[in-house]
């Protein structure tokens, strides 16, 4: 019979090495290769820039003595850019916006309300077929009807 003189030590690197190796390998077969990020150019500055025409209609639109429909405040427009607006019109009237600087800020501080309901309606619109019923309403006026 021949003397092993191999220590549970020596046992327990060569089991670690081969468990390792092997996950190695098969990670390194399962991950595709890398690719780099495409570069989009200006895309905030373009958002920006939709913001701040977009303040521009609010301004010459302010609703006064009747709301406004959702549908004449975002469209017309396209698909996405309807959609960014729809999403800034939880802004108007936040107190901690408004405290801010920039666009968003300003339209937080815009006197106007946004009124909406659980309903749909459809539009005549290339890109949007269908909106919520919702409008905006000048702050004066939603406050002397909840006053009533």
């Amino acid at each position: 019979m021949t003397p092993l003189f191999i220590t549970p030590s020596e046992m327990i690197d060569v089991a670690e090495s081969e468990l390792l190796a092997s996950r190695v390998s098969a990670v390194a077969g399962a991950l595709p290769a890398g690719e780099n990020a495409p570069e989009i150019a200006n895309d905030d500055a373009d958002a920006l820039l939709e913001l701040d025409h977009w303040l521009g209609l609010l301004h010459t639109a302010r609703p006064t003595e009747k709301p406004l429909p959702l549908h004449e405040v975002l469209l017309p427009a396209s698909f996405s850019i309807a959609s960014y607006r729809a999403s800034l019109l939880p802004l108007l009237g936040d107190a901690n916006e408004s405290a801010l600087q920039g666009a968003t800020a300003a339209l937080a501080r815009l006197p106007l309300v946004f009124n909406s309901k659980d309903k749909m309606q459809r539009v005549s619109d290339p890109q949007v077929a269908a909106i919520s019923v919702a409008s905006l309403s000048a702050l004066e006026k939603f406050e002397e009807k909840s006053h009533d």
